[in-house]
């Protein structure tokens, strides 16, 4: 999606204080790439990932810029990271050795995997359907009791 963004950094901009007509500049974008799928602008959107209308509000600059190159980069827990991993196909189960032989996991891991699976696959699921949504049905009704 070329474009994007540019555009939600010029949006981005407009929550610095920055020319009003960059808001709506942000807006267009938002709207004419589907944005919306994902995102919301005040009330409009699907509130799957973050509320973009005040992203500008709460982060620098540099920040916003490095989010917009790669918007699932963050510092996360390591647990997060290797159920990740183990969702979406990890290169070989000797990596899952070789950490734990460096970086013990807390007792309980294991049960906690599906937990951070979860979000993902309702992700999957509504944006592909398909077998997404009979494992998010499953891994929600594991936790649900």
């Amino acid at each position: 999606m070329p474009g994007v963004p540019a555009g939600l950094l010029i949006f981005a901009a407009a929550a610095f204080g920055q020319d009003p007509s960059l808001a709506q500049a942000g807006k267009q974008v938002f709207n004419d790439q589907g944005c919306y799928g994902c995102h919301t602008i005040g009330k409009v959107g699907t509130p799957i990932g973050p509320d973009l209308s005040t992203m500008g509000s709460k982060h620098s600059e540099e920040y916003l810029r490095a989010w917009l190159i790669d918007p699932s980069a963050y510092g996360g827990h390591r647990e997060i990271d290797l159920a990740m991993l183990r969702l979406f196909g990890a290169p070989s189960e000797r990596i899952f050795g070789a950490y734990e032989d460096e970086a013990p996991l807390a007792a309980g891991f294991q049960e906690r995997v599906g937990l951070y699976q979860l979000l993902p696959l309702l992700v999957h699921a509504l944006l592909f359907g398909g077998s997404y949504r009979q494992s998010a049905e499953r891994m929600a009704y594991r936790y649900a009791g």
